[in-house]
């Protein structure tokens, strides 16, 4: 008997010895969490609603209840930011019966409200036409990018004060007509644009769109469906027939969003910043896709996508403060208003941060098993950039393999790259500056539908995963204190 005492006296030590210097956050916990995030009341937590700002109420109240510092003396723990955001009003060629839908490029800078205009050929334009701000040249071209090309050589080479009318193939049936610049898609940072149409786009290099907006800003261009005026029936001496043009002013909606921010401060004030982050908003009829089956809600939850990473930012926050956790440098917990839209908040937040990031580490769906499969139960994927982001990774990959009862870290995941090439998440608004560490489970079949609901999280591999992340932040804590302490020793 006493030997079985011994026995389980040493187990006890054993797991006593693995477990982390804080009380682990419980599946009923994040269960609360997710479930009144993803809420009816809260409808989708739609950025800039007032169920956006309830969310963001819950969120700040978890904060305050574990004494977190405030983000800022002024606004608490929210930053407050604003989106203006330009809706086309359309613009329109009318003769007889027939009315055609054009879109006006530079608009801003050539607005017409009412005109006639008249169309000629680039052969048929003399000395007289180029005077006549009513004569429209028309240009074909396959795609925008060769058509602006074309009016850029043939304005060069005439001067006149003449507008362009563009005329395109309705390709795939595309209402707008999309620039593709090439050197938009080799650089590393991300930024959300209204390029020419006002169709929103991720172009990846913003100055190489600035300076192409800028080339062409002198330009009045329309642009319309080849088709539509071949159905018109467009002679080749176009001044024969004369279009009424009338447009309206675009209009400017500004938005209020607001970012939720909490930090723990570092013992050196100058030292680059850790930032957890997740993103709490979520999407409307506007950006879901097709439900698949039978809807099990009229509005769009985001369960996992994304109140599991919310869920997850907020508990891993309140341990470590409740562990009397302090690194070297201020730790920043953010979750981000208006992902879905672009972004916004993350790229505000980066913008205003008074100080570098050394480390950006972003949990954007960690709630369910990628594409519902069982045996990624325990599975959480990670993708890590620049040396510290992989090495951060790294070493908790490790320490899950040591320390977890089930979870397992995988750092190599071809969909995720894919999903990164076409859509980034908030990390990154932090490039190329900051390393990365990004972590998620996967896509599934409720990805932006009504069904992305609470009760299909595994919240055990949730919970699991919280847990080890706070007790592998307070390891890293005590190591470093340790050999800290070595040398000051010697």
């Amino acid at each position: 008997m006493k030997t079985i005492h011994i026995a389980l006296a040493i187990v006890f030590v054993i797991l006593l010895g693995k477990q982390p210097a804080f009380a682990q956050v419980t599946e009923q916990t994040l269960k609360d969490h997710v479930y009144y995030l993803a809420s009816e009341g809260l409808n989708g937590r739609i950025a800039g609603t007032k169920e956006g700002r309830l969310a963001a109420d819950y969120i700040a109240e978890q904060f305050q209840s574990t004494g977190l510092t405030v983000f800022s003396d002024t606004t608490n723990y929210y930053q407050n930011f604003i989106r203006s955001r330009k809706f086309g009003s359309p613009s329109t060629l009318v003769l007889g019966n027939d009315t055609i839908g054009v879109t006006h490029i530079n608009k801003a800078s050539h607005f017409t409200e009412k005109a006639s205009f008249s169309f000629v050929r680039p052969e048929q334009l003399d000395e007289t036409l180029k005077n006549d701000s009513n004569v429209c040249v028309l240009i074909d071209a396959v795609s925008l990018d060769e058509g602006i090309q074309k009016i850029k050589t043939h304005h060069a080479a005439n001067q006149g004060v003449n507008p362009y009318m563009l005329l395109m193939p309705d390709k795939k049936r595309q209402k707008s007509f999309r620039i593709n610049l090439k050197s938009l898609k080799k650089a590393d940072d991300a930024y959300e644009v209204y390029i020419l149409t006002n169709y929103l786009h991720y172009a990846h290099d913003k100055k190489a769109c600035d300076d192409y907006l800028q080339e062409i800003e002198h330009l009045n261009v329309l642009v319309a469906n080849s088709k539509l005026f071949g159905n018109l029936r467009l002679s080749n001496a176009g001044m024969d027939e004369v279009y009424d043009f009338t447009e309206k002013q675009d209009s400017i909606v500004v938005t209020n969003y607001r970012n939720v921010i909490a930090k723990i401060e570092g013992k050196q004030a100058d030292k680059a910043a850790i930032v957890f982050c997740a993103h709490y908003d979520h999407v409307d009829s506007t950006y879901s896709r097709k439900t698949k089956g039978e809807k099990l809600s009229n509005y769009y939850p985001g369960a996992d996508d994304n109140a599991s990473g919310t869920a997850a930012v907020i508990e891993i926050a309140k341990s470590l403060k409740e562990a009397g956790y302090q690194a070297e440098q201020t730790i920043y917990f953010c979750l981000f208003d208006a992902e879905e839209l672009g972004l916004y908040g993350s790229r505000h937040f980066a913008r205003t941060l008074g100080h570098d990031v050394d480390l950006v580490i972003n949990m954007d769906m960690i709630g369910r098993n990628k594409k519902d499969r069982k045996r990624c139960d325990n599975i959480i994927f990670a993708k890590a950039k620049g040396d510290t982001g992989k090495a951060f990774t790294k070493g908790f990959d490790k320490y899950c393999k040591d320390k977890a009862e089930s979870l397992k870290i995988r750092r190599y995941d071809m969909d995720f790259l894919l999903l990164l090439m076409g859509y980034p998440s908030d990390q990154a608004s932090f490039r190329p500056q900051s390393n990365t560490s990004v972590f998620y489970t996967g896509l599934h079949k409720d990805y932006h539908t009504h069904n992305d609901t609470p009760e299909k999280i595994n919240y055990k591999k949730l919970t699991e995963y919280v847990n080890m992340m706070s007790a592998y932040l307070i390891s890293q804590q005590t190591k470093s204190n340790e050999q800290l302490t070595a040398v000051n020793g010697k």
